[in-house]
């Protein structure tokens, strides 16, 4: 693995960002996902993972002033693999806050800057999501992921289905400390088992508004690999049972009908769920 480039040290005044992106064969994705976080007013700088890509991924040393970061992988090692090599190059670099993002999606022009402020207003809280808008390559809205705030509600929440949209995390790097990182024994639900740990330990909230647009693709990973992805989340859910909670059992059992009712029709009711809500 290559190291990455020395970290710039105009970045050791006030907070520091590490933007970590996982990207295996991202064709034109990546590029518009890396100049929407370079366009952010924050002390930023970019770590992706190459995680096996033919042709290797190049990058500039910079993008906008924010310093790019090109951690390789070889060969394919899968996105938990390469969020913990990200992880690990960025724990040593000593960054303060720690921004997750997918190839593809585009942040919102203050999206880091509203987080920060969040987290700098709220101490005790170390992860901050928020409101996920996924839309076709038509440029058309198909749903919006409406993120629970308080943690009263992330808990419940996350009884069905992860309550923080992975892309949109801004977690203090301290989070990790205390929890670890991403665990290998839940394949494309490693987000969702690590959400459940923090919960145990930390705080988490999110903004209400959408700050980032996510792309919707039928023949994205987490699409692809649906149902590994639904016995995953239900190993976690019996994992975090709680007999005295209702929304456990509902949970399960949502998951569950899940495993039988094809994508599309899920697609359709998240789709029809948001429209009615006014998105």
């Amino acid at each position: 693995m290559d190291k990455p480039h020395s970290v710039n040290s105009s970045a050791r005044d006030g907070a520091r960002v590490a933007a970590l992106i996982p990207a295996w064969n991202p064709a034109n994705a990546l590029r518009k996902t890396l100049e929407s976080i370079a366009a952010q007013p924050v002390n930023c700088e970019i770590f992706v993972v190459d995680d096996g890509s033919e042709p290797a991924l190049e990058l500039p040393p910079s993008l906008n002033g924010k310093p790019l970061h090109l951690v390789r992988m070889y060969p394919n090692q899968g996105i938990t693999a390469a969020l913990n090599t990200g992880l690990a190059r960025i724990m040593e670099s000593g960054f303060e806050f720690i921004s997750r993002h997918d190839c593809g999606d585009i942040d919102h022009p203050d999206r880091l800057r509203r987080q920060l402020a969040f987290l700098r207003e709220h101490e005790d809280v170390m992860l901050v999501g928020s409101s996920v808008s996924f839309g076709s390559s038509d440029g058309r809205v198909r749903f919006v992921f409406d993120a629970p705030g308080t943690q009263r509600e992330v808990l419940r929440a996350m009884r069905y289905s992860a309550a923080v949209m992975h892309s949109s995390c801004l977690f203090r790097t301290q989070a990790f400390e205390r929890v670890g990182t991403y665990s290998e024994r839940f394949p494309h639900a490693e987000d969702y088992e690590l959400f459940f740990r923090m919960l145990a330990d930390c705080q988490i909230r999110n903004i209400a508004d959408v700050l980032v647009d996510a792309s919707y693709n039928v023949e994205g990973i987490s699409i692809r690999h649906r149902r590994v992805s639904l016995l995953s989340r239900l190993k976690i859910q019996l994992r975090h049972f709680d007999p005295l909670s209702v929304h456990s059992y509902l949970g399960v059992l949502q998951t569950l009908i899940l495993n039988v009712v094809p994508y599309h029709l899920v697609s359709y009711i998240k789709s029809k769920r948001s429209a009615y809500r006014g998105h």
